[in-house]
């Protein structure tokens, strides 16, 4: 990679790079991961200067157009910052003067996509999308748009077109904008599409579905997640 950078012209900023790697220690059973596995990286500038490039523990997020991700999946360090983000947004929201049309778009146009961006990756559990949604109910709803926050969930999230407010949900958000990354990945038939269909191939095996588990709609495998 660096290679191919120096041959285009460019250069790869030391200082800014670091790497992670995922290990198991096979040892113990079942295996453990290694947070901080043995091993050194140096990498030479086009003056022959070597660098050691920054090692980082598999579960130490990594900051990435706006998304805090580790190695070995910890969501610790994200959930954290949309907390804080959730409370900072509901502040400046809960402030400003604004009639009820108003802060419904505010809501949708605004505070919802700040808070999901990252959702399509991210593997936020029921409970913490829970939490995104209690910090900004508190204030949208009893304060911005005149509803009581203790209403009915049914009525709460259900659609427009069925009686419901259509109010937005982060643990919804979440499914389905893994699921719209999941079928695009498929559909490009990448390296990340292989992947996908093995882990799609294991969990069929252990399912003890004959046919491939996207096929089944009827049985229910909520013992598989």
């Amino acid at each position: 990679w660096q290679v191919l950078i120096e041959g285009t012209g460019g250069a790869i900023a030391f200082h800014k790079s670091a790497w992670a790697m995922l290990a198991f220690d096979g040892s113990t059973f079942p295996p453990t991961i290694k947070h901080k596995p043995a091993g050194t990286i140096y990498l030479y500038d086009s003056h022959g200067y070597r660098s050691k490039i920054k090692k980082m523990s598999s579960s130490e997020p990594n900051k990435g157009l706006g998304v805090r991700l580790a190695a070995d999946g910890n969501m610790e360090a994200e959930y954290e910052h949309r907390v804080e983000q959730c409370r900072e947004l509901t502040a400046r929201g809960g402030g400003a003067r604004m009639s009820l049309n108003e802060s419904y778009k505010m809501l949708l146009t605004y505070m919802v996509p700040s808070i999901s961006y990252p959702l399509a990756i991210t593997t936020f559990t029921e409970t913490q999308c829970h939490d995104f949604n209690v910090i900004v109910d508190r204030t949208m709803l009893p304060k911005k748009l005149g509803l009581d926050r203790h209403m009915p969930k049914g009525a709460l999230y259900a659609p427009l077109c069925l009686g419901g407010v259509n109010y937005p949900s982060f643990q919804v958000a979440q499914d389905q904008a893994g699921l719209l990354l999941l079928l695009k990945s498929l559909r490009w038939n990448q390296t990340m599409a292989n992947d996908i269909l093995v882990l799609l191939s294991i969990n069929q095996l252990l399912s003890g579905l004959t046919e491939p588990i996207f096929e089944d709609t009827a049985t229910d495998l909520s013992y598989v997640a």
